[in-house]
């Protein structure tokens, strides 16, 4: 269950974050709602992805609360629709990502981390959960020395 929620958690923050990259690229400002939803896939992609390793379950509670935003924006623009815009971009990643959240909450497993047996296990996991978060970090990094006071 660790591996699966390490790749939908990585996959689906990465498809909403440049869902909403180019989203927020093209409207004019940027409220509270569209910058929660442009943080919330950098968490769930980065941060999230390593933890399912270790605490799987308060990892998958965790994401079940960050994806609300999209599924709020997905189901409004069901009931009333606004142009040149795509709901389904906005409900199958958190779908995805909630399924797999739900699964891991209702089926109670050992994280990964108590179940690897050598210390060379122990080493993959830590450099597979290491590897979204030094990758987001190096990004944030690019984006903050890039902004002139």
């Amino acid at each position: 269950m660790g591996i699966a929620q390490y790749i939908i958690y990585l996959l689906g923050g990465m498809s909403l974050l440049f869902v909403m990259g180019a989203y927020l690229g093209a409207s004019a400002g940027v409220g509270t709602l569209g910058l929660v939803m442009i943080i919330t896939p950098m968490i769930i992609a980065w941060i999230c992805t390593g933890l399912s390793f270790f605490v799987p379950r308060i990892t998958a509670s965790c994401v079940l609360a960050l994806i609300l935003p999209y599924l709020y924006v997905g189901v409004a623009n069901l009931i009333n629709p606004v142009p040149a815009s795509e709901t389904w971009v906005f409900l199958v990643p958190p779908i995805f990502v909630g399924a797999i959240s739900i699964a891991a909450l209702l089926k109670p497993a050992p994280s990964l981390w108590s179940r690897a047996n050598s210390i060379w296990m122990r080493g993959v996991i830590v450099l597979f959960s290491i590897a979204p978060a030094a990758w987001g970090v190096y990004i944030l990094a690019g984006f903050v020395s890039r902004i002139t006071l």
